[in-house]
């Protein structure tokens, strides 16, 4: 079953779907090991588009961060939607125009998610979700889609299928009101010259309102478009279902940021990992007859082996597909099955790993993981020897206890952390400290690699040589110790 927190002007309701459709429910009633999604219907919404000069990769990428961050400082919901691939080969490599989206002020749906103690599977607008209905292949490229409810009444108008204006209209209530708002939303599009006066009738897409409101936009010269088939149920029910339900899709236009989303992705991630090996060993187990009571049972079941033959043979492509996705060879996964009840069990958690390193750089938003490795190493094997950033250096020497810790395996964990290229060699240095000093914290783990040795107050060198690099990637290296001594 799956969980919807409905954000409103009024507040957040907590809905769960079932097998009889979407019901209400208690916050502390929901299993917090379950994902939750977020879906907003505020006046706060907004879209702006942005005009891109012609730049291309890491350039174009910081250009665009920092206009969002400029236009919508006060919020932390905001991105940046994937451009248009319209025009010309260079229009489609770096589009000359980009659409900007955010919650902004976004202090409702901050205070929503803070009661959230489930992991957050993201954040997406009932303005963004609306867009996404009329961007479907068969709608016109200029139109309107209007969603009309007993809370409200939303208006958003897209061009060339790009939204760029979106009302929340509490007041209207009649039919003639929520036309009127209609028509002055279209003359205000024409003052402003985002369409021309009277060139061309333009479509609705009309989700709920009467007969009436319907009869009224026809009068207005505006053409109703026609319901998709499937959508037809939600007419005896609400609109708002079919909110929760694109939702639930996962669409593009997540407005979430990274430190709100941890514990979910770390969770989708382990979740993808046992599948992919699960499929695995189960495909190992059938082609090398491994369990000799499955041999006995497909020599007893030859005709029903033979009229099964062609499922089995789309299961292991399906399978192959599955190989190839995670990158999991199947040698390596013969060896995972020969592994004997303790190691496996002594395995550590990556997901845990992960939050733990999340955790480190929580309190700074605009940080973001460039590149990630873990990997199980021997007693013997050296950590951190490969891909050292330039940035790095050794933490600190062996302690005391190093022989028992060559005794032990050990995880390897190296991450880069790309920090803003506007940010100041003294805060640079601030925040590297307060990463390290987190991780430092971290019992039984021994920081190998960190950039704070190299960021010293006194080191005018190092300082003046990070002010002048464009990008900060920083990276840090930790062993964690498995507690499960190699047999002599």
């Amino acid at each position: 079953m799956s969980t919807v927190v409905y954000v409103t002007n009024t507040g957040a309701v907590w809905w769960k779907k079932n097998q009889q459709g979407w019901v209400t429910v208690e916050a502390l009633n929901h299993d917090l090991t379950q994902p939750v999604w977020v879906v907003t219907d505020l006046g706060e919404e907004t879209f702006s588009e942005l005009t891109v000069p012609r730049i291309f990769g890491s350039d174009r990428t910081g250009f665009v961060n920092r206009q969002l961050a400029n236009r919508f400082p006060d919020s932390l919901f905001r991105i940046a939607l994937p451009p248009a691939q319209v025009g010309g080969l260079m229009d489609r490599l770096a589009p000359p125009s980009q659409t900007l989206t955010a919650i902004e002020p976004s202090d409702r749906v901050e205070l929503a998610i803070a009661k959230i103690k489930a992991p957050v599977a993201g954040v997406w607008s009932t303005s963004m979700l609306m867009a996404r209905m009329g961007q479907r292949a068969n709608t016109p490229p200029n139109m309107f889609v209007v969603l009309s409810q007993s809370t409200g009444m939303r208006i958003l108008f897209l061009k060339n299928k790009v939204p760029v204006l979106t009302r929340f209209i509490s007041t209207a209530e009649t039919a003639q009101e929520q036309a009127t708002e209609v028509v002055r939303t279209l003359r205000h599009l024409e003052n402003t010259h985002v369409v021309e006066r009277g060139n061309e009738r333009f479509a609705v897409l009309l989700l709920g309102g009467s007969l009436e409101l319907a009869s009224k936009l026809g009068e207005d010269r505006l053409n109703l478009l026609e319901l998709p088939k499937k959508w037809t149920q939600y007419q005896d029910t609400s609109w708002t279902y079919l909110l929760f339900d694109k939702a639930l899709q996962k669409p593009p236009g997540q407005l979430a940021p990274l430190k709100y989303r941890i514990s979910y992705l770390a969770q989708e991630l382990s979740k993808a990992a046992r599948v992919g090996v699960a499929l695995t060993v189960a495909m190992v187990a059938t082609l090398t007859g491994i369990s000799v009571k499955a041999a006995l049972e497909y020599q007893q079941q030859q005709q029903q082996l033979q009229q099964q033959l062609g499922a089995v043979t789309t299961a292991m492509s399906d399978t192959e597909e599955q190989i190839a996705k995670y990158g999991v060879a199947p040698e390596m996964v013969r060896k995972a099955v020969a592994l004997d009840t303790e190691e496996i069990e002594n395995v550590p958690s990556m997901a845990e790993h992960m939050v733990r390193v999340g955790e480190s750089m929580r309190q700074f938003s605009a940080l973001r993981i460039k590149k990630w490795r873990w990997r199980m190493l021997e007693a013997a094997d050296p950590v951190c020897v490969a891909d050292t950033a330039p940035t790095a250096s050794p933490a600190q020497e062996l302690s005391p206890e190093a022989e028992l810790e060559q005794q032990l395996r050990k995880v390897e964990m190296q991450w880069v952390i790309e920090f803003p290229s506007g940010m100041g060699p003294y805060q640079l240095e601030q925040q590297v400290t307060e990463i390290s000093k987190h991780l430092k914290a971290w019992k039984d783990a021994r920081l190998v690699l960190d950039p704070a040795n190299s960021m010293k107050k006194a080191n005018i060198t190092v300082a003046s040589e990070f002010q002048a690099q464009a990008s900060r990637d920083m990276t840090w290296c930790i062993s964690v110790p498995i507690q499960t001594k190699v047999q002599p």
